[in-house]
This record gives C-alpha cells, sequence and structure tokens, in this order.
C-alpha cells in the first residue's frame, strides 16, 4: 500500500472572492468571502504578510496578519483561543454575527487544511474579543483563496463501513453471541494514532479491536 498524496500534489483552482479586504471593524464579527466551499477539499488561504491592523487603540496592538503573541489580552476570551490575538482567522459555516455557530480555524498569513465535511460558507475576521472590536482599525488583504479535491480513492467512512462488514462476514461472532468487531492493524503507525488515511491500515482476522 502507499499512502495518499498530500495537499501539495494536488490541483488548486481558484475561489471567486466576494470580498479581498478583511476589515479589523467588519459589521458583523465575520466578513463573508465566499458563499460556500464544498466539504473533505483542500482549502488554501493567503494572505498579504505586510498589511497591519490593530485590535485596540494602544500602538503596540498594531499587526499583521499572524497577530501578536506577546498581547496582554489573552487569545482564551477572543474568538479563536488556539490563535495569537490579532491574527486573522476563518469561519466554515454559521453567519457573519455568530460567535461559534460554524468551525473555526487560525489563518495567519497563510493557511492549508481540510474543509469540514459538510462545506458551507467562509468567513474571515480579526481574533479579538467579541465585545471589542468597535476600537479596532486597519485591514489584511487576501491575496488567494484555492481549492482542491480530496485524492482520489474510498473516503475513511466508507472505507471503516466495508471494513465492518467484512469483518461481520469472515470473522465468528465473539464468545456470548456477542458480533465480532472489525479488527484493523496499524501498518506504519501506532494504534493511538487512530483516525489515519485507509491506505495506512489494513483489516485482519484477530489483534488490535476498534470496538465498533
Amino acid at each position: 500500500m502507499t499512502k495518499s498524496g498530500g495537499p501539495q500534489k494536488l490541483a488548486w483552482k481558484t475561489v471567486g472572492l466576494i470580498n479581498t479586504e478583511i476589515s479589523a471593524q467588519p459589521a458583523g464579527l465575520w466578513t463573508l468571502v465566499s458563499n460556500y466551499v464544498e466539504g473533505s477539499h483542500w482549502l488554501k488561504i493567503i494572505a498579504a504578510p505586510k498589511k497591519s491592523w490593530s485590535y485596540a487603540d494602544a500602538a503596540t496592538a498594531r499587526c499583521g496578519p499572524d497577530g501578536n503573541p506577546q498581547a496582554l489580552l489573552s487569545p482564551d476570551i477572543c474568538l479563536c483561543k488556539h490563535a495569537p490575538v490579532g491574527s486573522l482567522i476563518a469561519k466554515i459555516g454559521g453567519s457573519s454575527a455568530g460567535a461559534d455557530d460554524g468551525d473555526i480555524f487560525a489563518v495567519g498569513a497563510s493557511c492549508v487544511l481540510r474543509v469540514p465535511d459538510a462545506g458551507g460558507a467562509l468567513y474571515l475576521t480579526i481574533n479579538d474579543e467579541r465585545a471589542g472590536m468597535e476600537n479596532n482599525a486597519g485591514s489584511v488583504e487576501i491575496l488567494s483563496i484555492q481549492v482542491a479535491a480530496a485524492a482520489a480513492g474510498v473516503g475513511w467512512a466508507r472505507w471503516m463501513a466495508n471494513a465492518r462488514r467484512h469483518a461481520a462476514n469472515v470473522m465468528p461472532a465473539a464468545a456470548g453471541g456477542v458480533k465480532a468487531a472489525a479488527v484493523c492493524r496499524f501498518m506504519r503507525v501506532r494504534p493511538a494514532s487512530f483516525g489515519k488515511s485507509p491506505a495506512d491500515v489494513e483489516c485482519i482476522g484477530r489483534g488490535w479491536s476498534l470496538g465498533c
């Protein structure tokens, strides 16, 4: 078996953008940049690294899309607690006014990630506390947003369903009449890394139970 190709080997397509300037003081909490990004696709966002905005009145609050890791404001009270204060962040799904009604993630000057299965509208904004944007200033420019279909092959959910079906057909019932669970072994990774590509897994007659 071979590992599935990474995003660098995929065919990227540019997304038409509704807005390319992301204000630090949006009308709501988020700026809509695309009405829909297809689920399970790769998403690549590139921002202008030298453009700056500010998340407060103080001169020290000015930063680029990667934010300010030394900010006095804690990220824990911002829209995305896993990103520096002042950084560019994104949300897939939900509305321009919702604080946590979609999948939120850090972008910074650039990011590449898998879109959640459901897909949805794409929003961008500054990572700040939801009630603290009135004193923000400036904007960050988006240079490009691209998407690419995932590598061809059997999806993880479909692969797991096939594995369970195969196990039920070929494995005897467990003691006490309980139907045997699908059992798998990771070929090149530790069992604790469950969730890897199906290409890294093979189904066997005994071993580590998935508990399915």
